[in-house]
């Protein structure tokens, strides 16, 4: 039995329909299954529950032999980013070994880092460091900013030339990023699942095409053929203009404290050193971003 956390985020159902593909029996922990109905339409069996109820995830665990973690709160206090991110891996943990589970794939954020200012990325490393210590056999991941058929990032990039008659960009716009198709990393997941055996390591992944984020809004710009001027605002004025207009309900593709300002890169080689082959680059994706719904969802 395979165990999914986090599967009604924009990863989880990509992993599902692909395990269940394999006809692999997958168990997915769920808050709500009126919105995780799809999934068990494609054959998996959903366990309600949520990561700070231990009980929901003893449930959950039973009788399990991999988990892949992938649930995290991205935005929030310091507080509620501890309990689940931090706390909600604990008590999996904890479980996990005393249920004998043996492989623990979790995925992590390529930002974690053990500093208390950046409250996300340090609940993540918090996280990653309980499976250090622990006596799992534990695989972490580490993804770039992940891409796919109306992912918010993406889409976020498309609707500002669609939509905008000028494209506001955090700094100069060269800010490196590395995105990763949701279908790469859910190959990396399936041959980390083939894999078994010993693995107690941490690994970074990015896709095949490093650029700045002005190249990658003049590239939607010319295959859109809408050319569109670049604003180029400070990025403290512009977080704030963010979180402003989250307060509104208006999306936008700036995560406040962590797109704005931060490289979103990893080690250009390494899917193809640890999984044997070449990720896809954003160009030649691009054509299916541009040509799927905005905000298209798996498990509508």
């Amino acid at each position: 039995m395979i165990t999914l956390t986090g599967v009604t985020g924009f990863v989880g159902p990509h992993l599902v329909r692909a395990l269940r593909a394999r006809d692999l029996a997958v168990r997915c922990l769920v808050r709500d299954r009126r919105r995780a109905r799809r999934l068990g339409e494609w054959g998996a069996e959903l366990v309600q529950g949520d990561l700070r109820d231990r009980e929901s995830l003893e449930r959950a665990l039973a009788g399990t032999r991999t988990i892949v973690h992938m649930a995290k709160l991205a935005q929030g206090s310091a507080r509620a980013l501890g309990e689940v991110n931090r706390e909600g891996t604990r008590a999996m943990v904890q479980i996990a070994e005393r249920q004998g589970v043996e492989r623990f794939i979790h995925l992590s954020a390529l930002g974690a880092r053990p500093k208390p200012q950046f409250a996300y990325a340090y609940s993540e490393w918090q996280a990653e460091e309980l499976l250090r210590h622990s006596r799992l056999n534990y695989l972490i991941l580490r993804p770039t900013v992940i891409v796919g058929p109306g992912d918010p990032f993406s889409a976020g990039l498309i609707g500002l030339v669609r939509r905008w008659p000028v494209c506001p960009v955090p700094g100069s716009g060269q800010v490196r990023y590395q995105p990763l198709w949701v279908g790469d990393l859910v190959r990396c997941l399936l041959l980390a699942l083939d894999e078994g055996g010993s693995a107690e390591r941490t690994l970074a992944l990015g896709g095949g095409q490093i650029l700045t984020l002005e190249e990658m809004l003049l590239q939607i710009m010319a295959a859109l053929q809408r050319p569109r001027p670049l604003l180029h605002l400070p990025r403290r004025p512009l977080r704030r203009a963010v979180r402003l207009l989250q307060g509104l309900g208006l999306s936008t593709p700036w995560v406040p404290g962590h797109f704005l300002g931060m490289a979103n890169v990893a080690d250009p080689g390494s899917i193809e050193r640890f999984f044997g082959f070449r990720p896809r680059g954003w160009s030649d994706c691009l054509p299916q971003l541009l040509a799927c719904p905005a905000e298209q969802n798996l498990l509508a």
